[in-house]
């Protein structure tokens, strides 16, 4: 679920920075977007569970701020 298999150990213990986020918030986005789709489509539903609980067992040992994904700046501009 973490891309770059060489990152999940390091990620476990200490956040970096990926372009305008961080590891930590992209695992937990990309682990928040299956176990959701394996609700919506009824499908897997066992392993988005688990999925889900490792998602939230992260969230209760990393620091808020990891769970916060940053909207892209071009995003954000008002028109």
């Amino acid at each position: 679920m973490i891309t770059g298999a060489s990152h999940n150990d390091r990620t476990l213990l200490e956040d970096h920075r990926w372009g305008i986020s961080t590891m930590r918030r992209r695992a937990l986005l990309r682990f928040d977007i299956f176990w959701k789709m394996t609700e919506d489509y009824g499908r897997l539903k066992s392993v988005g569970a688990t999925v889900r609980m490792i998602a939230e067992k992260l969230r209760a040992q990393w620091p808020a701020e990891a769970a916060a994904m940053p909207y892209y700046p071009a995003l954000c501009a008002r028109i």
